[in-house]
């Protein structure tokens, strides 16, 4: 079984952050009647992930070292403030980490419901640049917080690289 999701009813309103003079009644119908879809394999244990909630367990850090005068807390409003902090040397690093046992419930991300939308999170992206005169240009972005190299075994001992 797999589930299927059309991206841009994710999260369509996402972009509205990073541009906040375009409003949902600027964005050309053509943007959503046109989004890609996704299928999600059932037997992934890895869905698209709230952007948020991994800003929520990430501290930005330079040289294994904590920015100390980074923005608390960190949001999408306030992610590009890195920029100014230490430039393309800041990454995020996990709270946990990646080898973390327990694996934490967030790296797993949000299963959407059965009309293919995250009801508690954000997994997507669209971003517009507009060219004036009409001519849009639409770029759809999901995202995943972890992903494994994994493969699934079928009962005909066949395998399927998901990644």
């Amino acid at each position: 079984m797999h589930l299927i999701s059309r991206l841009a009813l994710v999260a369509p309103l996402a972009v509205l952050p990073f541009i906040p003079s375009v409003g949902a009644a600027t964005i050309p119908q053509y943007v959503y009647d046109y989004a890609p879809l996704i299928w999600l394999h059932s037997q992934d244990p890895y869905r698209p992930s709230d952007l948020q909630q991994q800003l929520d367990h990430t501290t930005p850090q330079v040289n294994w070292t904590t920015v100390a005068s980074a923005p608390l807390p960190l949001t999408l409003d306030n992610l590009d403030q890195l920029n100014d902090l230490g430039n393309t040397s800041v990454y995020l690093t996990s709270h946990e980490g990646i080898d973390a046992s327990p694996e934490p419930a967030w790296f797993r991300g949000i299963t959407p419901d059965k009309q293919g939308r995250l009801t508690n999170g954000s997994g997507s992206v669209i971003v517009l640049v507009d060219h004036g005169s009409g001519n849009v240009d639409a770029f759809y972005f999901y995202f995943y917080a972890y992903v494994i190299d994994a493969k699934l075994q079928f009962n005909d001992k066949r395998e399927e690289k998901l990644y």
